[in-house]
């Protein structure tokens, strides 16, 4: 930002400029500070680091901080902006994703029409109130809560998230090349038979006395 206005800056040089020169200077002298106001806003959101939290986690946040415990999607998009500078300066991507989780998420329903009736609120389903509370926002862990609440039978051998990975099958020898050309066990030799022995020819004068006796 500059150190003198433009009120200033003529006011030391002496100059006499017409009221509509001394307007446009003084607009185009707003919209240089505006500009660099909004590069300083651009910097500072981009050196912001990306959250950790998933867009449940971000929805269940912004949702969990009113005092109704419901919001409409704009006031869920405001809470995020309004606490994660990182978003600010983003796409609309991340909008359209914080969108089709609430939609598409059990872990969130419908709670009545908004007060001006353009849209309507979203609350977090009772089954996982309780989790997202204490941070936790495991995706398959709350579609499981959900799925019991409404008496649904779940699979609890399916692999998710929740479970711990599997450990690996341990090798009892090292691998090595010589470990694939070489079997473990010995392995049964296969004789082959040997392919029947061809007559011997007949001696040359056998064929003399044949044709030409």
């Amino acid at each position: 930002m500059d150190i003198f206005g433009i009120g200033e800056l003529l006011s030391c040089t002496g100059l006499n400029l017409s009221p509509e020169i001394v307007h446009r200077l003084h607009h185009h002298h707003h919209l240089h500070n505006q500009q660099q106001q909004q590069q300083q806003q651009q910097q500072y959101c981009d050196r912001q680091p990306k959250p950790q939290l998933s867009y449940i986690g971000l929805i269940a946040m912004a949702i969990l901080s009113s005092r109704d415990k419901k919001m409409v999607l704009s006031e869920v998009y405001q809470w995020i902006i309004d606490n994660y500078p990182y978003f600010r300066s983003r796409g609309p991507g991340w909008r359209n994703s914080i969108r089709h989780n609430l939609s598409l998420n059990d872990c969130f329903v419908k709670a009545g029409r908004s007060a001006n009736g353009k849209g309507h609120y979203w609350a977090i389903h009772p089954a996982n109130l309780d989790d997202f509370k204490k941070g936790d926002f495991r995706r398959r862990r709350a579609q499981r809560k959900v799925r019991r609440h409404m008496g649904l039978s779940v699979n609890e051998d399916e692999c998710s998230d929740d479970s711990p990975l599997t450990s690996p099958v341990p090798v009892s020898k090292p691998f090595t090349i010589e470990s694939i050309l070489r079997p473990e066990f010995p392995q049964p030799q296969m004789i082959l038979p040997l392919p029947p022995l061809l007559p011997s020819p007949l001696p040359y004068h056998f064929y003399t006395n044949c044709f030409y006796g």
